[in-house]
């Protein structure tokens, strides 16, 4: 199988917000080395290994087109993303981060901000998103 395209949200301020939200959560170098693998796999797999595996939980509550990847470990590591989201689209948009501990997830909002993020993708696409770098390719 190909690997399917893979992009991360952009702020307004052209910052990708999976990073920042890395920095800010202060991500050991082992944990972001992790979550690049699985992002690797999310790109390998069939988005219904990906469910049936557990790798991907959703679509999550009220936030219809909303999934989170997820990577455990000393930190609980959850993604929010969606897939494509433009129609036809293969692949998948990296919207926002959280971590998770006792099935809560830090920020809270995580899955309200992806949605929000989503619909800034859709209305602009060529500007709100960019191709997703690993972590280990900039010193972020």
């Amino acid at each position: 199988m190909a690997w399917m395209p893979l992009w991360t949200f952009v702020s307004e301020s052209g910052r990708d917000v999976l990073k920042e939200w890395a920095r800010e959560a202060r991500l050991a170098t082992r944990v972001r080395a992790r979550l690049d693998q699985k992002l690797d796999v999310l790109r390998r797999q069939s988005f219904e290994i990906l469910i049936h595996t557990h790798l991907l939980a959703g679509p999550i509550a009220k936030q219809l087109h909303i999934y989170k990847l997820r990577v455990d470990g000393q930190v609980a590591v959850r993604v929010m993303l969606c897939r494509g989201p433009l129609p036809g689209e293969p692949g998948y948009t990296l919207l926002a981060g959280a971590l998770e501990r006792d099935r809560r997830l830090t920020p809270a909002d995580a899955p309200e901000r992806a949605t929000r993020n989503r619909d800034k993708v859709i209305s602009d696409p060529v500007h709100r998103r960019k191709p997703y770098e690993r972590f280990g390719t900039t010193d972020d």
